[in-house]
């Protein structure tokens, strides 16, 4: 419990100094993201745009891979672990 507590902060830590997004609020980004396109401020909605999108796309996709394709929640778990690995190796280029 505390191993993905811990690593879960250091995800949020990492991301919201990178992106300015908040990744475990998701009600907060879209609040931003809807407040910006309000404003007309395109550019500053965008990464909370995206979060949301990922969010929405990760919980589709993992919720057909459980139901429609019978993987466990291990190996689901086990993939984001690999995609959050290879997505912050692409952003530390």
């Amino acid at each position: 419990m505390f191993l993905l507590a811990a690593g879960a902060g250091a995800v949020d830590a990492m991301v919201i100094a990178g992106f300015q997004v908040l990744t475990a609020a998701q009600t907060g980004n879209t609040i931003l993201f809807a407040v910006a396109l309000a404003r007309g401020e395109w550019r500053t909605g965008l990464n909370s745009g995206v979060s949301v999108l990922g969010f929405v796309l990760g919980a589709l996709a993992g919720s057909w891979m459980l139901v429609r394709a019978g993987w466990t929640v291990s190996r689901l778990l086990v993939l984001e672990i690999l995609t959050l690995c290879g997505a912050l190796a692409l952003w530390m280029l």
